[in-house]
């Protein structure tokens, strides 16, 4: 039996001990215990926290050139918009170009206020990944209690 394989398949896919119990041909007790023992949980949930950083980084790197793209092409429209607006006559107005012009500026606003779905999704993975950073440190605390001279630790 190739523990390791089990032990890596467990933390980094969602099979349950009960299903690795049937494919590798072992009692789902003596998996569990071995996971217990090994502390398999808990390095399952440091791959995913671990996994989901490294996602949101790769995305918050993405939207970053996507930003930064997208205000570089708002930024040339509002110079041809500026040019547009010099070039109108003060005695002659064209209300036409005047509307196309407030339009391209209203255009150009909205999108550099724009904020994606995929934006608001993201931010709630970071504060839900927080809170689970938080829970896992909160966790992790031990604390000593010495009774009539026995050590004893309990887990907070």
């Amino acid at each position: 039996m190739d523990w390791q394989q089990v032990r890596a398949e467990y933390i980094t896919t969602d099979t349950s001990y009960r299903k690795l119990a049937e494919k590798y041909g072992v009692s789902y007790t003596t998996v569990g215990e071995r996971a217990r023992n090994e502390g398999w949980a808990k390095e399952r949930e440091q791959y995913q926290t671990k996994t989901l950083s490294k996602t949101l980084n790769k995305l918050s790197a993405e939207r970053a050139r996507r930003t930064a793209r997208l205000f570089a092409v708002t930024d040339k429209l509002l110079l041809k918009v500026e040019k547009a607006v010099d070039s109108l006559d003060d005695d002659q107005i064209d209300t036409q170009a005047f509307r196309q012009i407030a339009a391209s500026l209203k255009d150009i606003k909205d999108i550099q206020m724009i904020k994606s779905e995929a934006d608001m999704r993201e931010q709630e993975a970071r504060i839900k990944n927080l809170q689970r950073q938080a829970v896992a440190e909160e966790a992790s605390k031990e604390i000593n209690v010495t009774m009539e001279g026995d050590l004893e630790q309990y887990s907070t």
